[in-house]
């Protein structure tokens, strides 16, 4: 398919174009984390500060464009003390800067965020180079409804740049996407590069291979519109990393190191307003099998949501309501894996505290999103969440992003299954196209899993306060 997209496009772009246009922009994010890990102890009670600044180029025309992209990622006062030996393992996400940075408190480093030309056509496009991507953006729906929970309910669930955190992640290798009738094809061939928790190490290219194909289109017109995703994905690590998983570390350690998976899911997300309300379904599935580590790879993950806003009424109160579900394993001396693995996700969309992920895990959750003013966005969220299978790990992470480290850390469960309840709040200030101040404060509680490791209460909690600023 690449190959026919590239013939046209190049036909395509021997046309004559209008003169290019060059912008040059950008951008710095600030924020200061406060964490408290389940009361570890004063090594798990700390607050950093760090930022992210980005200076781009990009250029366009009728049939070309390109970008480049430097980005500057710096910590001060990191929790050295905050890396502790297994089971209590990295407390926090200032622990894994610190274990990804060679145990300093501070550091800042230049990293080569992007570097891509793309050839344009009537029909498609074809990208090479190193680039920022995310899954389950390949069509841009109509519906602002559509476009907001296809941002930050459906995308990077399972590929993407890791955005929260200060480093992040980019894919060197080549995306082609092709528009025909209604619609939308798009493949990706590429490998990871390291970076997220990694700053003194980022920008290199992982030994890990990625292939990704998604057909989408939409369905009806105008608010009222449905947006349909069917997607494939080939993942092969081969960096001889010990994997994360159930079984015990010597067994890991002997065991192959080969994981090879494949992937077969999609989504349904539809917006249906009725006269002054507004109805929203999504449907999110993925059916996995490969090879892990010697063992038969088999899991799934499904997530359910609904919700109803009243666009009309005062603060125009969004309420959502939903489940996700992501198998576990149940016996970890047989030769199945069955934990559902993430790949290469954004993990924090999906839990703002992040204290876990998507890998054996059931969570049920309801969300409220408020608007006091123009400038102004609310949300408030309560959530109950569980490991699916209690002879499974409690996993944290979200995926390759060195060679060293797996990319996803594993806790044990201690035959207990609840990871408790976790209720958080974020207010959003945004009064003009340059500046954005978001406050967010969140806490876990009755956490027995972590109870359990810790000999403590089961809660934990993280705030921070974010300044980001564009030009």
């Amino acid at each position: 398919m690449c190959a026919l997209l590239a013939t046209r496009v190049m036909a395509q772009a021997a046309q004559p174009a209008p003169a290019p246009s060059v912008t040059v922009g950008a951008s710095t994010r600030m924020r200061a984390e406060s964490w408290n890990w389940y009361d570890a102890g004063s090594e798990g009670e700390y607050t950093f500060a760090s930022a992210l600044s980005r200076l781009f180029a990009a250029g366009t025309s009728k049939r070309l464009a390109w970008r480049a992209e430097l980005n500057v990622p710096a910590f001060a006062g990191l929790p050295t003390d905050a890396v502790l030996p297994a089971p209590r393992g990295q407390l926090g996400m200032g622990a894994a800067y610190v274990a990804g940075n060679n145990t300093r408190s501070s550091v800042a480093q230049v990293v080569l965020r992007q570097l891509w030309g793309e050839v344009r056509g009537s029909k498609g496009s074809l990208r090479f180079g190193r680039m920022e991507y995310s899954d389950g953006l390949e069509r841009a729906p109509r519906s602002p409804v559509l476009t907001t929970l296809k941002a930050t309910r459906i995308a990077q669930r399972v590929i993407g740049p890791f955005t929260y955190t200060q480093v992040q992640r980019s894919l060197d290798g080549a995306l082609a996407t092709a528009r025909i009738g209604g619609s939308t094809f798009q493949a990706v061939v590429a490998r990871p590069t390291s970076g997220v928790f990694t700053a003194v190490e980022a920008g290199h290219t992982l030994d890990v291979n990625l292939a990704y194909g998604a057909w989408g289109r939409g369905f009806g017109s105008g608010a009222r519109e449905a947006d349909v995703r069917l997607f494939g994905i080939w993942y092969d690590d081969n960096r001889a990393t010990i994997p994360t998983d159930n079984r015990p570390l010597a067994t890991r350690t002997s065991a192959s190191r080969e994981i090879a998976v494949q992937t077969a899911g999609g989504h349904l997300v539809a917006s249906l307003p009725n006269g002054s309300v507004s109805y929203d379904l999504m449907l999110w599935a993925a059916a996995q099998r490969g090879t892990w580590s010697g063992l038969d790879h088999r899991g799934y993950g499904l997530a359910t949501e609904a919700g109803v806003q009243w666009p009309r009424v005062r603060w125009s109160p969004w309420l959502r309501a939903g489940q996700w579900y992501g198998s576990g394993d149940g016996d970890a001396t047989d030769n199945e894996h069955g934990t559902f693995f993430q790949l290469l996700p954004t993990p924090r969309p999906y839990a703002r505290f992040p204290f876990y992920n998507s890998m054996n895990t059931h969570e049920w959750f309801g969300y409220l999103t408020l608007r006091p003013t123009r400038t102004h966005t609310a949300r408030v969220s309560l959530h109950r969440v569980d490991l699916t299978n209690a002879s499974d790990a409690w996993y944290i992470g979200g995926g390759a992003y060195d060679a060293r480290n797996f990319g996803f850390n594993g806790r044990p469960s201690n035959n207990e299954h609840r990871l408790g309840q976790l209720l958080d709040a974020s207010v959003e200030w945004r009064p003009n196209t340059h500046l954005t101040v978001e406050l967010f404060a969140a806490r876990n509680w009755g956490n027995r899993v972590a109870s359990r490791i810790y000999s403590a209460d089961g809660s934990g909690t993280l705030a921070y306060l974010e300044v980001s600023l564009t030009r």
